[in-house]
């Protein structure tokens, strides 16, 4: 379904609604249902520094699957935990 489409759907039901609210909303749905569904894997990288523990991530990771370290010579080393917690939810 185009947005076009979505937009004049919504509008037969919710008249009152601008167009800039419907696109909002759909926009809003639409972030939650990845985040939910881990549709969009995404991957990044940050600076580490010696002797820090934590670090924060930003609020648009949902799920966080692993962390590998590169190492200066490019190869990539996976990070286990020592304990393992139950999975969010379960």
């Amino acid at each position: 379904m185009l947005l076009e489409e979505m937009i004049e759907y919504i509008k037969q039901h919710f008249p009152s609604l601008s167009e800039s609210e419907i696109v909002r909303y759909i926009n809003i749905v639409g972030d939650n249902f990845s985040k939910k569904t881990e549709i969009l894997p995404t991957t990044s990288s940050i600076e580490i520094t010696a002797d820090t523990r934590h670090y924060t991530l930003d609020d648009t990771y949902n799920i966080l699957k692993g962390v590998n370290i590169e190492e200066s010579d490019g190869t990539m080393t996976e990070l286990r935990r020592a304990v393992q917690y139950p999975a969010k939810g379960a």
